[in-house]
C-alpha cells in the first residue's frame, strides 16, 4: 500500500476514534480498558493498515466503548458526527476504513437497542424511522464504494434490527391524547386513565408537567 494511502487511513481512524473518546464515560475499569485500547489503536494504526488487520482491534474497541456506557442514543450521535467528517475518496483504503467504522457502530447500536426499554408502539415506530435512515445511508455508501462484503453485512444487519424492533413494538400500547374539563393532579389522572395512581410519574414525564397538582387539560398518555 502506498504511504499516502496509509497516512490517509491513519487520519481517518484518528478522527473517528476521537468520536468514541468524546462520547465515552471514561471512568472506572471499563473506561481505563477503553483508553488503553484506543491508545494502542492510534499507536499501531499504520502497521494494522499495512497488514490489513485493523478490523478486530477496531471491533474490540467498539465493544469496550459499549461496556464503558455508550448507549443507543450515543451510537446514533457518533454516527451522525461521523457523517459530518470529510469523506475519503470512494474506492480508496481510507474510504474502506470509514465504511468499516460506520458498520461497527451500527453493530453496537443494534446490540444497545436490545437493552433499551421501549414504552410505546409510537416510540418504537419513531426509532424505526431514524434507524432506517441511518442504515440506508450506510448501505448506499457501501454500494457506491462497491464494497460487496460490507453491503451484504449491512443489509443483513438492517433487516434483523428492523424486524426485532417491529416485533418488540407490536404488543406495546399506543400514545393517545385525552382531554378533561379541568386541570387535574397527576395522581387523579393516573387513577382515571390507568386505574393505578402509582403511574402518575409517567404522565408528568410524558407531558413535561411543571407542577403535579396542575396537569394540562389535554394530556398524552399510553392507551393501556
Amino acid at each position: 500500500m502506498k504511504s499516502a494511502d496509509v497516512e490517509a487511513c491513519v487520519h481517518a481512524i484518528g478522527e473517528r476514534l476521537s468520536l468514541l473518546e468524546d462520547a465515552a464515560d471514561g471512568r472506572g475499569r471499563a473506561g481505563a480498558d477503553l483508553r488503553r485500547a484506543l491508545g494502542r489503536l492510534r499507536a499501531e494504526a499504520a502497521g494494522l493498515v499495512r497488514g490489513a488487520t485493523l478490523g478486530e482491534p477496531l471491533a474490540s474497541a467498539m465493544r469496550l466503548a459499549s461496556a464503558d456506557g455508550i448507549d443507543a442514543r450515543d451510537w446514533r450521535g457518533i454516527l451522525a458526527r461521523a457523517e459530518g467528517l470529510a469523506r475519503p475518496q470512494l474506492g480508496t483504503p481510507a474510504s474502506a476504513v470509514a465504511t468499516a467504522f460506520e458498520g461497527l457502530c451500527l453493530v453496537e447500536l443494534a446490540r444497545a437497542l436490545e437493552r433499551e426499554e421501549l414504552r410505546s408502539r409510537d416510540e418504537a415506530q419513531a426509532l424505526l424511522q431514524r434507524l432506517r435512515a441511518l442504515f440506508s445511508a450506510a448501505v448506499e455508501r457501501a454500494a457506491d464504494a462497491r464494497d460487496q462484503e460490507a453491503f451484504r453485512a449491512l443489509r443483513g444487519l438492517q433487516a434483523a434490527t428492523m424486524r426485532a424492533l417491529e416485533e418488540r413494538g407490536r404488543p406495546l400500547a399506543r400514545v393517545v391524547r385525552r382531554t378533561f374539563a379541568i386541570r387535574l393532579p397527576s395522581l387523579v389522572l393516573a387513577q382515571r386513565l390507568y386505574q393505578n395512581a402509582g403511574r402518575h410519574e409517567e404522565l408528568i414525564g410524558e407531558n413535561r408537567v411543571r407542577h403535579p397538582l396542575f396537569c394540562p387539560e389535554t394530556v398524552q398518555a399510553l392507551s393501556k
